[in-house]
């Protein structure tokens, strides 16, 4: 139970702090000094960090639970801390003295135990804060304590700087750059204009936001754990197609070498015009539903291995591209039926290795005890190697790899090296040879005795003598002979015989002729595609090289191949050789043509217009295209029609307009346009041609007596159109159109039947969108009485101004005489001395803005005059006649 002293202590506190008023601590009654919390509890030991906007908005705001900065609380002052945001939350707290003590401090950076408002919220804390509930819990005390431990920093305030684009369609990615944004996309929320909008992420500078379907033009407003700041301007919302978004395809990826293969993408926004892309180059698309697209790959898309990118373009009004999704030609995994040869002696000859399987292809590559070995592709069922001399007998493991993606090592088969002494025969050379000719034959092999009579080689049950020997290499002249598959065998001089390898002589292959290439072109960067050759002599096996390196080529007839070009042959600009060659015997290169790549035209886009709107009728312009990507053959489109461009650099184009152009009103779509190789369109920006900003330089009349009845009145001015409408105190008018700068309104007898606050009316243009806008307002007096210089208000001056020399004689105060006969020459529409930019009366104008007579006649001790004093300096003019002032003023000061 606390002691009588304690509980008058905490209750002077409560009445001095008010809602959350501070409390001198009281001592303990056992005689501590921290009012029932453990000021030597170490609070920073593991505090997390977050900041003070984390802290307020989690804790503090008016938002949350605890209501601290809510109305009738620290909004308001009580306890002396004036409080609604994070700011004002550190201005009131950090190194502040208490109310009841200056020795103690509100929060003490670094010491929580130390801080009075911190110790306040604690669960055993006397009239533990906020008053009632609901409390802090533990994670929200220690992040408080966190922040304060770090030295209780002010931080970054949640605020919006900028956001680009200006405008967009629906679905368009939208970057809000600012300060004190969470890392955490889910912390915001983001609205267009009162439509919430899907946060993509970010940091503590940017936000990416998407316009959400449903949105207006409007600001947007980003909350962040209670805290809501807004843009300073709008974005607009452009009425256009709307940017696609993607989300899935099936298949997400396909095997290399697959026939045309339809790919479907599920995704947000798909038009009937949208297009897909495959690496930015355009793809047959089918528009299944505003959800689904059916794109087809082709077999030459699906040539090579490769990762690419698959994107969806919606073109303008709007639109724009979508985010990629990839798509993997995947390699298979190879599988290794059998090697041949399986064994081979020690110490003999390099080799070709002939391997049998499936799922090869041209990137495949044989590896002999885990290394690559150079491969050639013969089908996707065979590769040959090409094998060093084997030195040591033994197993060795070969395999097959094909790389990613996809891809992967077959299983092995063994290669045995084993220790003969008898010839050994591992290859021949040619072979195939050509029927019909003297073939030299090269036969490698091991075990080749030619330290006495040279080795004899047996063909066609003859026998041949070898006209060069070493150990693992024999030559012999065959004669010519025909078409046919012969066994060849080596018997050295002690009648040791080899295996038996067969000679295949056939008729020789053409040599073949390149006539023709298409495509002939293709531009940089671009997807894989079919080349296809046209020419004569081509046989079974010829092989379509480009640039040197050999393709995956598919052989249709004698006239016509066709080969996979991969995208990486398009990398770099320049010509590059195609050449066909058939395979031995004969055969051979054919000639060369040439394939040029050319360097792909970049998509354009536009960042801004200049100017961003026309007025109708105004005729020919041009318009100024800020953007990137253009180029020389770039072309600007108005409403999807080209118009004429000048290009000026990469960045800026000139668009010409007609008078046609102009002679209609709305908001047109601009975009730009750059041509194949490459190119595309861009995002569109709307140019309004539309009505003028009207402006009104004179009402005439500009002023009537209340109950006089209806008047016309003319209004000169400036960007008057026929649609344009007049109001007089907010009600509308019947207008008549006279010109562009003329119009006639009728008041109607009722709204100036009597004469309305001020004795002024305003009277103001409007134009209607596109473009438009409301003119300033212009001021039509409407008096009480009809008054009179001469019969009404000359006698006062007379009375009050002119009286004691004043405003006469020889040296009239402020050089203004108001005598008889001078009084309105000197007033009406003549600059004031002392009111720099004002007039001493401005006719049917009779406030104290408008007019400095009206404003010193009508100045008070609390409201004085622009410059001076009120006037008369005697006596002041009494109620009645300062109505006859401003009546006269708001008639027009007649004479």
């Amino acid at each position: 139970m606390w002691p009588a002293f304690a509980r008058q202590w905490l209750w002077i506190g409560l009445l001095v702090g008010g809602c959350s008023g501070e409390v001198v601590t009281p001592p303990k009654p056992d005689g501590g000094a921290d009012g029932g919390t453990d000021a030597g509890t170490n609070w920073c030991a593991t505090a997390p960090h977050p900041t003070l906007s984390d802290v307020f908005g989690r804790s503090f705001s008016s938002q949350r639970p605890t209501t601290c900065s809510a109305s009738g609380c620290h909004a308001t002052g009580a306890g002396g801390m004036t409080f609604s945001t994070p700011a004002e939350l550190w201005a009131a707290t950090v190194n502040k003295a208490a109310m009841g003590d200056p020795m103690v401090l509100r929060i003490k950076p670094g010491d929580p135990g130390a801080s009075l408002f911190f110790q306040r919220l604690l669960p055993d804390a006397p009239a533990r804060m906020p008053l009632g509930g609901p409390y802090l819990d533990d994670v929200a005390l220690a992040e408080l304590a966190g922040w304060i431990c770090d030295g209780a920093p002010l931080g970054t305030p949640l605020a919006i700087s900028g956001f680009a684009p200006s405008s967009g369609s629906i679905g368009t990615v939208v970057t809000l750059s600012g300060s004190g944004f969470s890392p955490i996309a889910a912390d915001h929320l983001v609205e267009f204009n009162g439509v919430a909008a899907p946060v993509r992420g970010g940091d503590g500078g940017t936000l990416e936001t998407e316009v959400p379907p449903d949105a207006g033009s409007g600001m947007i407003a980003v909350t962040l754990r209670g805290l809501r700041v807004t843009t300073a301007t709008p974005f607009t919302v452009i009425s256009g197609n709307p940017v696609p978004t993607l989300t899935q395809a099936t298949p997400a990826s396909a095997p290399v070498g697959s026939a045309d293969t339809v790919v479907q993408v599920v995704g947000a926004r798909f038009l009937a015009t949208s297009q897909a892309r495959l690496d930015g180059a355009a793809i047959p698309t089918t528009f299944v539903s505003a959800t689904r697209l059916d794109v087809t790959l082709t077999a030459a898309d699906l040539g090579m291995s490769a990762s690419h990118q698959l994107t969806v373009f919606s073109p303008a009004p709007g639109g724009g591209n979508s985010n990629a999704l990839s798509f993997d030609v995947t390699n298979p995994i190879p599988t290794l039926a059998a090697i041949s040869p399986a064994s081979v002696g020690t110490g003999g000859a390099p080799f070709t290795l002939s391997l049998s399987g499936t799922n090869f292809n041209s990137s495949s590559s044989v590896h002999f005890n885990g290394s690559p070995v150079p491969t050639a592709f013969v089908s996707s069922t065979a590769l040959t190697a090409q094998l060093p001399t084997i030195a040591t007998a033994g197993s060795s493991a070969v395999t097959v790899v094909n790389p990613a993606p996809g891809g992967g090592t077959s299983g092995a088969r063994q290669l045995q090296a084993v220790v003969i002494t008898t010839p050994t025969i591992t290859g021949l050379s040619p072979n195939p040879a050509i029927a019909g000719s003297p073939v030299v034959l090269g036969v490698s092999g091991s075990n080749y005795d030619c330290t006495g009579a040279q080795p004899r080689v047996l063909f066609n049950a003859g026998t041949l003598t070898a006209t060069s020997c070493t150990a693992t290499t024999l030559s012999v002249s065959i004669p010519a002979t025909a078409a046919g598959s012969y066994p060849v065998q080596v018997r050295n001089p002690n009648n040791d015989l080899s295996n038996t390898v067969s000679l295949v002589l056939q008729t020789p292959n053409p040599a073949p002729t390149l006539g023709s290439l298409a495509p002939a072109t293709a531009s940089t960067g671009a997807s894989g595609f079919t080349l296809t050759a046209g020419g004569t002599g081509f046989v079974s096996g010829a092989v379509l090289s480009f640039n040197g390196v050999a393709r995956p080529t598919t052989f249709a007839s004698a006239t016509q191949v066709s080969a996979a070009i991969p995208g990486s042959d398009l990398a770099v600009a320049g010509t590059f050789p195609v050449v066909i060659t058939n395979p031995a015997p004969g055969g051979g290169a054919s000639n060369s043509l040439g394939f040029a790549v050319v360097t792909a035209n970049p998509v354009p886009t536009i960042s801004a217009l200049s100017p961003t709107s026309l007025g109708i009728g105004s005729g020919a312009a041009t318009v100024t295209i800020t953007g990137t990507g253009f180029v020389a053959s770039s072309s600007a489109t108005f409403s999807g029609s080209a118009r004429p461009t000048t290009f000026s650099s990469a960045t800026q184009l000139a668009m010409a307009l007609t008078a046609a152009d102009t002679q209609t009103g709305g908001i047109f779509p601009v975009t730009v346009v750059t041509p194949a190789p490459g190119g595309g369109t861009s995002g569109a920006l709307n140019l309004v041609i539309g009505n003028p900003v009207p402006a009104i330089s004179a009402l005439s009349p500009c002023g009537r007596v209340a109950g006089s009845g209806q008047v016309t009145v003319q209004l000169t001015g400036t960007g008057f159109v026929s649609t344009s409408t007049v109001t007089f105190n907010g009600t509308s008018l019947a207008v008549v159109f006279g010109s562009a700068t003329q119009l006639t309104a009728t008041i109607p007898a009722a709204l100036i039947a009597t004469a309305p606050a001020g004795n002024a009316a305003n009277v103001v243009v409007s134009n209607p969108t596109p473009g438009g806008g409301n003119s300033a307002p212009a001021t039509f007096g409407v008096a009480s009485a009809t008054v009179t210089l001469a019969a009404n208000v000359q006698p006062l001056f007379t009375a009050n101004c002119t009286n004691m020399g004043c405003h006469t004689g020889a040296a009239p105060a402020a050089a203004l005489t108001l005598t008889s006969g001078n009084a309105l020459a000197n007033l009406v529409g003549v600059p004031s001395s002392g009111c720099a930019g004002k007039v001493r009366v401005q006719g049917c104008a009779p406030s104290r803005a408008q007019s400095v007579l009206i404003d010193k006649i009508l100045a008070t001790g609390t409201s004085p005059p622009c410059a001076g004093f009120a006037m008369p300096k005697g006596a002041p003019l009494n109620a009645a006649e300062k109505q006859l002032l401003v009546n006269w003023v708001a008639q027009g000061a007649p004479p």
